[in-house]
């Protein structure tokens, strides 16, 4: 009887041994009540999320110290609001948040002149400066690449003014498109609508600059002392020079010629216009560059542009040599700069 029962009990698994069972396998199902508790578990965290927001968002709209607004707006622009739990139907775009932090920064230091307006159609932001023109509207289009970077344009043109790099700590002005929006077509502006919006954009500058240590490049816009102004020619821009003295002895300016071959032009008792070759003296490839020299270190080469009508002229029709250099973020494929 007792060999019916020599050969061993065969226990058959699912798997091909019992112990080819996987981590998620040997965990016991959730409860009802287990996946009620984690559903409400993650829903608060969202509610967190959002109410961290609110006090992000609070500070960079009330905060009177600047460090705390810098702050703000670096958390802001990285922020993530909605997630699988919670959705926000109504929010403000980072767009909008560097337009509050660009009129924030300006307030708190006494140079806020633009006016923060709201679209009645879908409340985006947009920063109106009258007189520019007829109503300038600005605002930011964000670097699909890298949201803490964006661009300050026209919102009727799509020109944009200025770069800045919230990360990076740089702000970068646009010659090409200032003068496209602002001088070629200056018949719509005034010009002393065009000297306060230009202010305007400067104050921006110095305030990043000042408060929070950024590198800006003013290009045009640069009145400080020893401010040189690169051309886009890598040779004496012959051409452009021939012009100038032509148009400039029209309107009573002579082109006189310098000791070491530089044009020199006085477009009043104070104030110095220079064309040379930076690299002169020094032996290496050529680097032609303007100058503005005045009394009080307050006339940039925009101001040019605004206040003598025939040295706006020369410089629009001489752009392919003269046109002062811009940024290599605002350099294009099709434009000959890249």
């Amino acid at each position: 009887m007792m060999s019916e029962y020599e050969n061993p009990t065969i226990t058959f698994y699912p798997h091909e041994s019992e112990f080819d069972v996987t981590p998620e396998e040997q965990k016991p199902a959730l409860s009802t009540n287990e996946r009620l508790m984690n559903y409400n578990g993650r829903l608060k965290e969202s509610l967190n999320n959002g109410i961290r927001f609110t006090e992000v968002f609070d500070t960079l709209i009330n905060t009177t110290d600047l460090n705390e607004l810098f702050q703000s707006i670096k958390t802001l622009a990285s922020y993530q609001l909605d997630d699988d739990y919670l959705v926000y139907p109504i929010q403000y775009s980072r767009a909008d948040f560097y337009l509050i932090f660009i009129n924030r920064l300006l307030s708190l230091n006494d140079k806020e002149t633009v006016i923060l307006m709201s679209s009645e159609k879908d409340r985006a932001l947009y920063h109106e400066f009258p007189g520019i023109n007829a109503c300038g509207r600005f605002k930011f289009k964000v670097d699909s690449a890298d949201e803490q970077r964006a661009f300050y344009i026209d919102e009727r043109t799509g020109l944009s003014l200025f770069y800045i790099d919230f990360s990076d700590k740089v702000l970068y002005f646009n010659s090409r498109d200032i003068v496209e929006l602002l001088i070629a077509n200056d018949a719509e502006n005034d010009k002393e609508d065009l000297i306060r919006f230009e202010k305007y954009l400067v104050s921006i500058g110095e305030c990043v600059e000042q408060a929070y240590g950024y590198e800006v490049d003013f290009n045009l816009l640069n009145a400080r002392r020893n401010a040189v102004y690169p051309i886009v020619s890598e040779t004496e821009p012959e051409v452009a020079l021939d012009r100038l003295f032509i148009m400039g002895s029209e309107a009573g300016c002579m082109l006189k010629s310098g000791m070491n071959g530089e044009a020199i032009m006085n477009l009043s008792d104070s104030v110095v216009l220079t064309l040379f070759d930076e690299n002169l003296a020094g032996g290496n490839s050529p680097k032609w560059v303007i100058t503005v020299k005045d009394d009080e270190d307050k006339i940039s080469f925009f101001d040019l542009l605004v206040r003598y009508d025939f040295f706006k002229d020369w410089y629009l029709e001489n752009l392919q040599s003269v046109e002062i250099r811009r940024a290599r973020c605002f350099w294009k494929e099709d434009d000959g700069e890249a």
